[in-house]
């Protein structure tokens, strides 16, 4: 986070708290678009992805970072009846 705000030349002072509009998009996007082509591969509920996207801070910018967690371990969102649908 140091870093990124020293290239953007903003310092603890003028930090605020990151919403999702925070990085450009040309920085975000790749991620989230890696991450969404992953969607479709993980046997999750879709509805439970998509409410805690939207109730995360940065909405589709933690996407990332959610994918990479339900990687490693998917019984947090796998429902019976739910699971590979895009509903």
């Amino acid at each position: 986070m140091a870093t990124i705000q020293a290239k953007i030349r903003i310092g603890p002072r003028d930090f605020g708290r990151w919403d999702h509009e925070f990085l450009p998009s040309n920085v975000t996007l790749p991620a989230i678009e890696e991450a969404m082509q992953k969607i479709h591969k993980l046997e999750i509920c879709k509805n439970g992805l998509w409410n805690l996207v939207n109730l995360s801070d940065r909405k589709a910018s933690d996407l990332p970072d959610i994918i990479n967690v339900l990687e490693l371990d998917k019984s947090a969102l796998c429902h019976y009846k739910h699971n590979n649908k895009y509903e």
